[in-house]
Formats: structure tokens, C-alpha cells, sequence
């Protein structure tokens, strides 16, 4: 593309390749909290691949709290779509911070192209691109990463991005999410408040989008079996998005509804269940992170692609065909009778 052959003009690499990786950059830059925590364990990963050198992200600000106090990230660079809009001298003095850094490595974690993405990964002056060899990649990056198959968890097809530059390395695709000690006490006191014990309760989130949700209705009808015949008290958590129907549930027994303020405070809270419900969604995935047991509803995604892996973590995978309610509950009660994760 011109365009882009116009960019890397004008913004020529400012890093130099080395022999030893000093600095390394990770861009992801989407409003999607599961795409953030995906690439947690490529982080991780780089930080043992590389433990001299500095690991930092880039990130949609809207989201970028759920990486905070993680200890693989030196830096958290936040991309503000919205304003860079109205005040784009506001990207450009991004740009600048970013080039003074003088990257060894940039690693473009998106799978197909974008082109806010492709100036941003450019404009940032890595001495080396690392990326997936989407259409048009060549034009973006120095190494291109043939595109995993869509059957690979996502965190371990990120992890194919380092391998290209640090060879062997482990196959560790756990997310990682960190609540500090005093988030966790916040959470446990607004649970107190609502009359509520930690590890005694299952947290279901209710959201969800198009094709992937199970609907609010339903996930309240599983919570009101899980009371009524198990005597298992649920917190349905939801957000503005699903607030006006969940105006239409009113003194549900058993049942406690909470919309947090913010990502963080909503981590604090499933940090506390005892398992966790839900659908394909950003939530799902910092209940895997946080390691609880979950059960989830895939429904209008690729499964074999994000599903949270490992025996605690319970599945229902049928596109456009979603269970009965006594099937989740059924799903509950067997999860819960499993052996404690390790």
C-alpha cells in the first residue's frame, strides 16, 4: 500500500538491531478485555525469554486497568481512539514518547489488518516488527509468523510471535490477572454489605454480545434453580448495557445483583466465588485468569479457540443452540464436585 510505504518514510526506525534484546514492545489495541488478558502469557513469556530487557504494551485505554500491578509489564502505554479523533496532536506526542524509547522489538499481536494498527506498530520505530503474516504484512513487518490455525487456544497462538525470535520455549498459555491486597479486602467488604460470604456464592455474568449471549432471562432462571433445589446463592453481574432489564428482576431469593464501577472492582469480585458462569466474555476470561472453576456457555464463537483450558474449566460448545437451564445447572454441580484446581 502507499499509504503505508508513506508511513515507514516518514517514520523511519529510530531502535538499531542488537545482538542482546533490551526493549521490547506489545501492541494491542482493540476495546476487548479478553484480547488484553490473552496476551498476558506472551508477556510473561518474554520477560523469562528475555529477563534483561524491559516488556511494555500498548493498549485501548478502556480497558487497560485489568494489566495493572502485572509484573511482566515495565510500562502500559494507553491508545485513546476517542480522543485522538478530536485532539490528534494528542497521537502525535504518543508517537514521540514512544520513538524516544528506541524498541528492539515490536511485537504486532493482531491477526488480519488494521490500519490504525499498522501506524501505530510502524510509527513507533522498532528496529524489528514481529507480526502474522496477514495480507499486506510484508508491508508492516520485518519478521511475518505464518497465522496459526483457528483450532489453537488464543494465548498459545500469540506465544508463536516469540518463538519466532527467541526459538524453544514453553508451551504456557495461562492468563494472569493481579488484585492487590487491598482490592481484595474491598471486594469482600461490598460482598459483606450485600450479605454475602467469600467462596460461598456462584458469580454468573450476564452479558454478552449478538450471537454469543444466552440471554439475561435464562442466566436468572439458572440462578433461581441453583437456589431453589441446591440451596446455592448466585450474584448475577452485570453492566449499563443490561441494566434496564435487569430492572425487571426485583426481589429475586437467592440472588444479588451488582454492577461494578469498574473492570477492576469486578475482578475483586469474582476473585471472592466460588465458580463462575457465563458466556464468551470478557468476564469468563478473568475468572480463568484469577484461576477459579468455570462453566461457559460457547454459543456464537470458536470454542477449541477460547475456551479457558484445564479440568477445572467446564464447556458447553454448540454454535446457535443454547442448553436448557437444567443443563447449566447440571454443569454447575459437576464442576463444583471436581477436585480443587491446583
Amino acid at each position: 500500500m502507499i499509504i503505508i510505504k508513506l508511513i515507514k518514510l516518514l517514520f523511519r526506525k529510530t531502535g538499531t538491531e542488537k545482538n542482546t534484546i533490551q526493549k521490547i514492545l506489545i501492541i494491542r489495541q482493540d476495546n476487548r478485555i479478553g484480547n488484553l488478558l490473552f496476551i498476558t502469557a506472551l508477556m510473561r513469556e518474554c520477560k523469562k525469554a528475555f529477563p534483561e530487557a524491559s516488556v511494555d504494551v500498548l493498549v485501548s485505554n478502556k480497558f487497560s486497568a485489568i494489566l495493572e500491578r502485572n509484573p511482566y509489564i515495565d510500562n502500559i502505554w494507553e491508545y485513546r481512539h476517542k480522543e485522538f479523533i478530536f485532539m490528534p496532536w494528542k497521537l502525535f506526542s504518543l508517537i514521540r514518547k514512544l520513538r524516544r524509547y528506541k524498541y528492539d522489538i515490536v511485537i504486532d499481536t493482531k491477526d488480519v489488518f488494521s490500519f490504525n494498527n499498522a501506524f501505530i506498530t510502524l510509527a513507533s520505530g522498532g528496529a524489528k516488527v514481529v507480526g502474522y503474516a496477514y495480507a499486506r504484512a510484508k508491508t508492516v513487518h520485518d519478521v511475518s509468523v505464518p497465522i496459526p490455525s483457528d483450532n489453537m487456544y488464543e494465548p498459545l497462538r500469540h506465544l508463536e510471535l516469540l518463538r519466532a525470535i527467541a526459538g524453544q520455549m514453553s508451551d504456557n498459555g495461562d492468563m494472569e490477572v493481579y488484585l492487590s491486597e487491598n482490592e481484595i479486602e474491598r471486594g469482600e467488604i461490598l460482598l459483606k454489605q450485600n450479605g454475602l460470604h467469600p467462596g460461598e456464592f456462584v458469580a454468573i455474568h450476564c452479558g454478552g454480545r449478538g450471537r454469543k449471549s444466552y440471554g439475561i432471562g435464562r442466566f436468572i432462571t439458572v440462578a433461581r434453580m441453583l437456589f431453589s433445589r441446591h440451596g446455592l446463592t448466585s450474584i448475577i453481574i452485570y453492566g449499563p448495557d443490561e441494566s434496564d432489564d435487569i430492572g425487571n428482576y426485583a426481589n429475586e431469593k437467592g440472588i444479588t445483583f451488582l454492577m461494578p464501577v469498574d473492570v477492576r472492582q469486578m475482578a475483586s469480585l469474582i476473585y471472592h466465588c466460588r465458580i463462575f458462569l457465563a458466556g464468551d466474555t470478557g468476564a469468563l476470561h478473568i475468572a480463568a485468569a484469577l484461576g477459579k472453576r468455570t462453566v461457559s456457555l460457547f454459543i456464537g464463537s470458536n470454542w477449541n479457540r477460547y475456551t479457558p483450558q484445564g479440568s477445572h474449566h467446564l464447556a458447553y460448545r454448540k454454535l446457535d443452540d443454547p442448553p436448557a437451564e437444567t443443563l447449566v445447572v447440571e454443569m454447575v454441580l459437576q464442576n463444583l464436585s471436581c477436585p480443587t484446581p491446583q
